[in-house]
């Protein structure tokens, strides 16, 4: 087998305690030492990220820093700026598991045209005894698939694996992919759904990358009003960018662009909901669009529970 050079993407924002760990992660896989890179793009830390990993002096790790613009905008330049044949993606707060990068490329170098390979991920819960392994279905894992028809079982079924710190790609395919500042919160979304249109894509069926979950993910619970609804304001506006560049690469899948509209038009009412501001209106809106612009199969409603987001605020306080 051959064994290319790869690089290893980390975008990182004010995580100079976590990143060291994952970059020794990656530099202590049984892969060559000299076949692989890491290029961090610090997104402006107000930490000391650039002295922790200057600290490491290791030629292999390549940093950059930028005026603050978001995470989508530090991972398309980490993506630009990476020589790898093969790229592989993580947040600074998680980390590789033995074996990953070795049995990553092992599967691209047997299979020529898969675009994307990813894997379970190993969720583990700091400060706590308490781990578990991501549940991705199994008729999905150990196989090749067709790039396409998983983007759209994806989005039928409401889920998405293989991104995050397990994804990895072939460099030329995701290289043109126009990653733009509107992503922004969805960057881990796009860069899955975004590739496979390119050829096939491949699950392992092991967990070979961790998760942490801990009080700064940017998923954890807002304490106030404000914060809330910043934070929602923010993942809405990605929604929509997202959506707008998968309409934009040559070949994706009018089914699948109709499907990720629906799911942007959810994102929008459980929002509502969210914030205590769905209206009748808003409510009469959402079910024009799934009947009528945008008609979802019956499947494909049960699975998001788009008929909840069709009762008003006052019958969802009383069923809860």
């Amino acid at each position: 087998m051959q064994q290319p050079l790869i690089t290893v993407i980390i975008p990182t924002y004010n995580y100079a305690h976590y990143i060291v760990h994952t970059i020794e992660s990656v530099l202590s896989q049984d892969y060559p030492a000299d076949k692989m890179e890491i290029v961090i793009v610090d997104d402006g830390s107000k930490d000391n990220t650039r002295e922790v990993v200057e600290a490491l002096r290791d030629d292999r790790i390549r940093f950059y820093y930028q005026e603050n613009a978001g995470k989508a905008k530090a991972t398309a330049k980490a993506i630009q700026l990476a020589k790898g044949k093969y790229i592989f993606n993580s947040d600074a707060d998680d980390y590789f598991l033995p074996g990953k990068i070795r049995k990553t490329v092992e599967i691209f170098e047997t299979h020529s045209n898969v675009v994307h390979v990813g894997s379970p991920a190993l969720i583990v819960w700091e400060g706590e005894q308490r781990e578990k392994i991501e549940p991705v279905p199994v008729e999905i894992l150990g196989k090749v698939l067709s790039g396409e028809r998983l983007s759209i079982y994806f989005l039928e079924n409401n889920m998405l694996y293989g991104g995050g710190s397990t994804y990895a790609a072939r460099a030329k395919f995701v290289k043109q992919l126009d990653i733009t500042a509107t992503v922004n919160q969805y960057i881990d979304e796009f860069l899955i759904l975004g590739i496979l249109p390119y050829g096939d894509a491949y699950l392992l069926d092991e967990a070979l990358s961790v998760w942490r979950v801990h009080g700064n993910n940017y998923s954890g619970k807002r304490k106030t009003k404000e914060e809330l609804f910043r934070k929602e304001s923010e993942l809405n506006a990605s929604s929509k960018g997202t959506l707008d560049q998968l309409s934009k690469i040559e070949g994706m899948p009018e089914h699948l662009l109709k499907i990720y509209e629906f799911k942007h038009q959810m994102r929008l009412i459980s929002t509502q909901e969210k914030l205590k501001t769905k209206s009748l209106s808003n409510i009469l809106h959402f079910f024009a669009h799934f009947v009528f612009k945008n008609p979802q199969p019956i499947r494909v409603l049960k699975k998001y529970k788009a008929f909840n987001r069709l009762l008003p605020l006052f019958l969802l306080k009383l069923l809860k």
